[in-house]
């Protein structure tokens, strides 16, 4: 889904924000109460069935990658300031998400989570 959108994208940028932001879009707070599948399968499964936890860690590591290729194409396109590593801010702009989901699922208020999004994104992505 991630690769689909920077295909179809104009600006990698915007899909890396709607990444980061994606559980505060909901203004009701409904869908962030709801999490993501994956993450809330690998915290409830990942300790009892390795397998869940391996999966986990390759859909991650897949993730990653996209957002490594991403921060690429945003410093190509001029909106991510060339000093940043893609290699270390992707598994950050990640781990930030999957915060941000985590928050949500236990009911943080949607306009609080957005401006954790904005921090996230203003703090590991500055533009040049």
């Amino acid at each position: 889904m991630l690769r689909a959108r920077l295909e179809e994208a104009d600006r990698a940028v915007e899909v890396i924000r709607g990444f980061v932001t994606g559980p505060a879009g909901d203004p009701d707070g409904v869908q962030a109460r709801r999490g993501c599948l994956l993450a809330n399968a690998a915290m409830e499964l990942s300790s009892s069935l390795p397998e869940a936890a391996a999966e986990a860690r390759r859909s991650y590591d897949a993730t990653t990658a996209l957002l490594v290729d991403a921060i690429r194409r945003a410093q190509r396109e001029g909106d991510v300031d060339p000093d940043v590593d893609p290699a270390q801010a992707a598994p950050a702009v990640l781990a930030g998400q999957l915060g941000l989901l985590v928050l949500g699922r236990v009911g943080q208020d949607p306009a609080a989570l957005a401006g954790m999004a904005e921090t996230l994104l203003r703090g590991l992505l500055p533009p040049p």
